[in-house]
C-alpha cells in the first residue's frame, strides 16, 4: 500500500492532472446539471448540488493555471475575476459552500437563485393560489443567475464561465484543448 500524499501526491487527484482534465470535470458536472434540470420527475437538490460542485470546480481550475504558470493563485484569481464576467460569482458560491460563510471582500454585481417557472395560467392565479401551488412538488424548478452582463440559466451561466476560462487560461499562454 502506498502511503498518500508523501510517496505520491498527483495520486489524490485520481484522473485529475491538468486544467484540461478540470474543464473536463466540469463539462461532465454541467451535463449531468443538465440532465437533473431537465429529468421529470426533477431532482431539484440533486440539480443545486451539482451546480454547486462546478462551481467549485471552475474556481480550482484558476489554481490550476497557477500551478502550470508558476504563479501566485490569489494574484490569478484577481485577474480571472476582472476578464471573466461572472467568475466573481461563481467563486463566491464556491467559498461560500466550502467554507459556511461569505468572505469576499467585493461584493459581486450579482444575484443567485433558484426559480419555479410558472405557467401562463399560473401567472394568472391570485397569490393564495400561487403559494399552495409552489408549496407543492414541481418538476419546473431552474438556477437563475444575473451578473452585471446579463442573466443566465444554471447551465448557461456554468458554459459561460467555462467558455472564459478557456480563454483566460490561452490568453496567459496555456494550450487549452
Amino acid at each position: 500500500m502506498m502511503n498518500f500524499p508523501a510517496e505520491r501526491p498527483d495520486g489524490l487527484t485520481f484522473i485529475v492532472r491538468s486544467p484540461d482534465d478540470v474543464l473536463k470535470k466540469v463539462a461532465w458536472e454541467s451535463s449531468q446539471y443538465s440532465r437533473l434540470a431537465s429529468s421529470a420527475p426533477q431532482d431539484w437538490q440533486g440539480m443545486v448540488y451539482m451546480f454547486i460542485n462546478s462551481c467549485i470546480t471552475l474556481t480550482s481550475l484558476v489554481d490550476w493555471y497557477a500551478k502550470a504558470l508558476g504563479v501566485k493563485e490569489r494574484a490569478l484569481s484577481q485577474e480571472a475575476e476582472e476578464a471573466v464576467d461572472g467568475f466573481a460569482i461563481c467563486k463566491a458560491i464556491a467559498n461560500t459552500t466550502k467554507h459556511g460563510s461569505y468572505r469576499s471582500t467585493k461584493n459581486p454585481m450579482a444575484s443567485v437563485g433558484l426559480f419555479r417557472i410558472m405557467s401562463s395560467a399560473e401567472m394568472a392565479l391570485d397569490i393564495e393560489e400561487l403559494i399552495k401551488i409552489n408549496d407543492s412538488p414541481s418538476d419546473d424548478w431552474q438556477v437563475s443567475v444575473q451578473t452585471g452582463k446579463g442573466h443566465f440559466s444554471g447551465v448557461d451561466f456554468l458554459e459561460h464561465i467555462a467558455s472564459g476560462l478557456r480563454a483566460f487560461g490561452r490568453q496567459n499562454g496555456l494550450t487549452i484543448a
